[in-house]
């Protein structure tokens, strides 16, 4: 743009330049008795400074479109920094949401380990049921005989294992609940 204005400007010297030539050669003329020619020279030189003022204006009309671009410049650099400003502060929420949505994970996992361990209380309580059960069933079938004995043995074999298992359960369980609560403390520091 600032090159477009100074071509203009050159322009309207070089007019500025001819006019000056017409007048010089407009007083030779009328020096000289050529007053036509005298004039159309004059007038030459007249329509040589319409050329130059037309130029310069145009060289100013350039200018201020590069000035009041300068100001449009500026307008769009302050909105390239709203925008840059927009796009921190939306990575910031979104870093924030991601952080927020690890500790939802975390509770989640933490949770379904909760459950799973409830889960497996209520099968050993289901075991534990059912094996008074078959208890009971023995006691209506114990008549003394061999058979009963035998299955009444290999009954409480199966209740010994059947503790031992709970024992084991509760012990896992327990190891299971300390590490919950250690997980717990962890996610509650963060």
């Amino acid at each position: 743009m600032v090159q477009s204005a100074k071509r203009h400007r050159d322009a309207a010297a070089r007019h500025e330049a001819v006019a000056a030539t017409h007048d010089e050669a407009a007083r030779l003329w009328e020096a000289q008795g050529g007053d036509a020619r005298a004039a159309l020279h004059r007038d030459a030189a007249m329509h040589a400074r319409a050329g130059a003022a037309l130029e310069l204006r145009w060289a100013e009309l350039i200018e201020s479109d590069g000035r009041e671009g300068g100001s449009d410049r500026a307008a769009v650099e302050g909105l390239e920094a709203d925008i840059e400003a927009r796009e921190i502060d939306l990575e910031m929420r979104e870093a924030e949401l991601g952080a927020r949505e690890q500790r939802a994970t975390r509770r989640e996992v933490t949770a379904d380990r909760r459950e799973s361990r409830a889960d497996q209380r209520d099968r050993g309580a289901d075991a534990r049921e059912e094996a008074a059960d078959r208890r009971e069933e023995l006691a209506d079938v114990r008549e003394g005989t061999a058979a009963a004995r035998e299955t009444e043995r290999v009954e409480r074999l199966r209740e010994q294992e059947d503790r031992v298992r709970a024992h084991n359960d509760r012990e896992q369980a327990a190891i299971e609940r300390e590490m919950a609560a250690a997980e717990d403390e962890l996610g509650l520091d963060e």
